[in-house]
């Protein structure tokens, strides 16, 4: 017992290699000792245990000793008459390469294990005779099988030491980097190893469904232990035989329920496969993944299982197919969440990911006979003729459903390129009639629509963004579907809160066209929608239309409230009155009606180079809504600081202005010399509020000798911040200009240059990219710097260069910008309140007949969103010299008074009013109806007025109810409203 020790190893070796009986005892004392830390039954990760610190390293020449008593093991097995005696002492000897294995150093790269082509030609021999005899109740059986379960074990501990495969499959993520910290690099793989793993899943007889289970556990383990050993185990045949085992799922046997572990460990390996591919190089590569999905979809939408039928079925294979399918499809989502996921979005896309899905959902209901017809007939026959059939999927009709909206999503998440290859082809409206075709839905899938919509949790808190709003384009078409009152109710209340929880929200809804698909909605089945259900549509209508209604889905709701003569007040009227009122309720700041969306990272405007700038100043004026950023996106770039472009002017050689917003939206002016980025922050005034604000910065130029440069800072016409700050050289041509976009990145970098007298080109291309920043290229100035203290916390500087290591990446506004003025000399206050009181939505105000016509001599640009076509910002200046170039969306919102005196003013409302006047008639409270309509719909931002001709219209009568009671304005002139 002494040579346990590590220290006395070495005295045990001489009498080792001499002695075989001494040796044989030796060996049995000390698997006796150690053998409790093997756990070979165990799939969970072991834990660190004291006596394995005690585990000495083995020395060679007793390594080669104990192979040469494997290798006559293995050839005693072979011949019955001693096949006994040769298991035993093959386990003895597994279980002492397991407890020794356990001490790393014993399988280091520079002394491999000399007994592992040993140990596969044991588990070939071994595999062949159990797959000889199958079930044959003969002595040696079970410890053959016993001898082969703890030979895979060994193959895992030698090939995953660090049991990365049982790790991970226990929830826990192993990185890259905690891997290149591994002392020991797991064994090599022998060629043979692949052919043994082909060899016990080929057609014939089958390994006992244990076995199998630690055959493909061990295959998992060697794709996670090393990746030379994985590229080397992933091959098309390797494929087929995963693949196989998919196969075999479902098929009827009459044996035993299959371990749905095996189904498990299966797709966890081809998961792994395609993440080993991923990360390498196409030249390692002996099978491409776009292959690996291939057969895999191959499999899952197969009819294997449903041909097998035509003999005799196995007992509950319907529940083995959906068993299958819903783990298959769970699979996806899990190959997605890796490293590069837009590269593995793109081979999905490649595989036509998307008909496979939709397909599978079409097929998720299957009729069979209840009789089997004869061996001949037709499954493709019976399936259309039969009239005796029952529903295969009664006890789950939507599994599949369910999980493959969860694929679709996966699939599309943060993508807008899949999203558009979706719509392409197959489109929601397709989707639509597919899910439609199931059933009724169930709650759960309604769920998973929503989700789909936000591409998380729909009842996160706070309540996430949309990211795809045609699932709910999607709900609300089946809301008048729905049989029950508490679904309809259900889903009713999550469309109001998700589309109605943030002006992102709001905006994206109102741009899908959602105020129509409601009033479609509630046209479709007054009568069938519950009241309360009715009721969360018409407040999230009144939510979308207070931020834009069109004419047309203004008249399509005024004929929903029609109602034959003397059949009264339609049930809507009065809610759709209030709403009506609420949408014209103007809370808080005045809005842009129209605007630049440029929340996309890469949206922005870029302008034409400006060869000479004309005037001694600078001045920006713009009307902007920056967008509150969803939680999530803030921890996912946790240590990513970016900085989001209101606008940048530079030279070639990287002087000029810049301004933009931080993460929590403070506002930060900069000026860029040669040498210096020096910026000016604003931390007093929040402009992450989802508001619109004007804002205005003057940079004026200080007189000789003793002016100083100053900057003054705007917000909402009222000077915020004055501050001294230097003024670039004009002289240069500003090569690089932006407005609202990331322009050309900068980047950083620990090579120390000599600054240039000048860089290089960065004019204004024909068609140019918006992938970069319009900031001193980062490259030419140190990496290093030391910021100087600022002045009273005002101003700070810091080496020309540095900014994006200080302030972040530049990326787009991520927001809304309405017009936008640049002037060349700079504005005195009076001016900038003037434009703030003018308001956002002014029209043409530099023209002659403008309000601002005096400052039309200080402008360089003029850009609104009035004046954008075809991406083509036409510069309304003046001079008309710098149309510029527009990445993203131009949105046009319609404000309800406007578009109730497009669709015939008051007058169109009349019989709306008439029918609220019956109620009053009828005994209603006359103060309550009175004050659904106020003077929000009877005013607008113009005082000229309209004239409408009542004659003898049946609303007249209640219009004259309502001014009579309540001593409405409209008392002094009933026929002319304000337009």
């Amino acid at each position: 017992m002494a040579c346990i020790n590590a220290p006395a190893w070495k005295g045990c070796a001489p009498p080792c290699q001499k002695d075989l009986s001494y040796l044989q005892q030796w060996l049995e004392a000390f698997v006796t000792n150690f053998e409790k830390i093997i756990a070979v039954h165990s799939l969970e990760p072991r834990r660190p245990e004291d006596s394995v610190s005690e585990i000495p390293l083995l020395p060679l020449d007793v390594l080669q000793v104990l192979t040469q008593q494997l290798t006559s093991s293995v050839s005693q097995i072979s011949r019955q008459e001693v096949v006994e005696a040769g298991l035993k002492q093959a386990l003895l000897l597994i279980k002492f390469f397991v407890i020794i294995c356990r001490n790393l150093e014993n399988v280091q790269a520079d002394r491999p294990p000399l007994f592992v082509h040993e140990l596969i030609c044991l588990l070939s021999t071994c595999s062949k005779k159990l797959k000889s005899s199958p079930g044959e109740p003969w002595p040696d059986r079970s410890q053959l099988e016993n001898v082969t379960l703890y030979a895979l074990h060994l193959c895992e501990c030698l090939f995953d030491p660090y049991q990365t495969w049982r790790r991970q499959l226990s929830g826990e993520i192993v990185t890259m980097k905690e891997k290149s910290k591994y002392k020991f690099a797991p064994a090599g793989l022998p060629q043979e190893f692949g052919s043994f793993f082909e060899e016990c899943f080929e057609e014939g007889e089958q390994l006992p469904e244990p076995l199998q289970l630690r055959l493909i556990h061990l295959f998992g383990a060697i794709l996670s232990g090393s990746k030379q050993n994985a590229l080397q185990m992933v091959t098309p045949s390797t494929v087929e035989v995963l693949m196989l085992v998919l196969r075999r799922w479902c098929l009827p046997a009459n044996g035993p329920t299959k371990n749905p572990q095996l189904l498990q460990l299966t797709l966890k390996s081809v998961v792994c496969m395609v993440h080993v591919l991923h990360t390498s190089s196409p030249s390692q590569r002996a099978v491409e993944i776009r292959a690996i999905l291939d057969s895999f979809f191959k499999v899952l939408n197969a009819d294997q299982s449903l041909a097998s039928l035509e003999g005799s079925p196995g007992p509950h294979w319907e529940e083995k197919l959906i068993t299958l399918r819903v783990n298959m499809l769970d699979a996806i989502p899990e190959m997605l969440n890796y490293d590069d996921r837009p590269v593995l979005q793109a081979i999905f896309l490649s595989n036509n990911c998307f008909e496979h899905i939709i397909r599978l959902i079409q097929n998720s209901k299957l009729y069979l006979s209840s009789e089997c017809k004869a061996p001949g007939s037709d499954l493709a026959t019976r399936l259309l003729t039969e009239m005796e059939i029952h529903q295969v999927f009664d006890n789950s009709s939507d599994a599949i459903p369910i999980h493959a909206i969860r694929v679709l999503t996966s699939i599309m998440a943060t993508s807008p390129a899949a999203k558009e290859v979706f719509k392409e082809r197959i489109g929601y409206s397709h989707l639509y009639e597919v899910l439609k075709s199931q059933s009724q839905p169930t709650k759960k899938l309604l769920q998973d629509l929503l989700n789909m919509a936000v591409e998380g949790d729909h009842s996160a808190s706070p309540p996430r963004l949309i990211h795809n709003e045609q699932p709910l384009l999607i709900l609300i078409m089946w809301l008048p579907e729905l049989k029950s009152q508490d679904l309809q109710i259900f889903l009713s209340e999550w469309l109001k809160k998700i589309c109605d929880a943030s002006l992102q929200s709001r905006t994206t809804c109102v741009r899908a066209g959602m105020v129509g698909h409601l009033l479609d909605a509630l046209c479709a089945a007054e009568q069938a929608l519950d009241g309360k259900c009715v009721e969360n549509l018409i407040h999230l209508l009144q939510a979308l239309g207070s931020l834009s209604i069109r004419p047309g889905e203004l008249r399509q709701l005024l004929k929903l409230l029609r109602t034959d003569q003397g059949k009264g007040c339609h049930p809507y009227t009065v809610q759709v009155i209030r709403a009506l009122s609420g949408m014209a309720r103007k809370d808080g700041p005045e809005r842009a009606l129209q605007y630049f969306d440029l929340t996309p990272s890469m949206a922005g405007i870029m302008v034409p180079t400006i060869q000479k700038w004309p005037g001694g100043g600078f001045a920006f004026h713009a009307w902007l809504c920056l967008l509150v950023e969803e939680t999530k996106d803030a921890l996912e770039e946790t240590g990513r600081l970016k900085r989001k472009q209101l606008y940048s002017f530079f030279t070639a050689s990287g002087t000029g202005f810049e301004a933009f917003f931080t993460m929590d939206g403070m506002l930060v002016v900069a000026v860029c010399t040669k040498k210096e980025y020096i910026t000016v922050a604003l931390p007093e005034f929040p402009f992450h509020d989802a508001a619109w604000h004007c804002v205005d910065v003057v940079h004026i130029v200080g007189r000789r000798p003793f002016g100083q440069n100053l900057v003054n800072i705007f917000v909402d016409g009222q000077l915020q911040k004055v501050a001294q700050l230097r003024f670039p050289s004009l002289g240069e041509a500003f090569t690089s200009c932006c407005i609202g976009s990331a322009g050309h990145r900068t980047t950083t970098t620990s090579t120390v240059y000599s600054p240039p007298s000048h860089s290089p080109d960065l004019g204004f291309p024909t068609h140019p990219f918006l992938s970069r920043s319009q900031s001193f290229p980062a490259s030419l100035a140190p990496h290093t710097w030391t910021p100087i203290p600022a002045r009273e916390s005002v101003v700070s500087t810091m080496v020309a260069g540095a900014q994006d290591t200080e302030w972040g990446m530049p990326t787009s506004l991520e927001g809304h910008l309405g017009s936008v003025s640049i002037f060349y000399e700079a504005l005195q206050p009076a001016q900038v309140k003037a434009l703030f009181l003018a308001g956002p939505n002014i029209a043409s105000p530099f023209k002659p007949e403008g309000d601002f016509w005096e400052l039309s001599s200080k402008l360089l640009l003029y850009y609104t969103p009035q004046a954008c076509k075809s991406n083509i910002c036409l510069d309304l200046s003046p001079n008309h010299n710098f149309d510029g170039r527009l990445t993203g969306h131009q949105v046009v919102n319609w404000d309800v008074k406007d578009v109730i005196n497009c669709v015939g003013g008051m007058g169109a409302l009349l019989p709306l009013l008439d029918q609220v006047a019956s109620q009053k008639e009828e005994g209603k409270d006359s103060q309550e109806i009175h004050d659904l309509v106020g003077p929000e719909l009877t005013s607008s931002r113009s005082a000229q007025g309209l004239p409408i001709a009542l004659g003898k219209s049946s609303g007249y009568k209640g219009l004259h109810f309502i001014r009579s009671d309540a001593g409405h304005s409209l008392h002094e002139n009933p026929f002319r409203i304000p337009r």
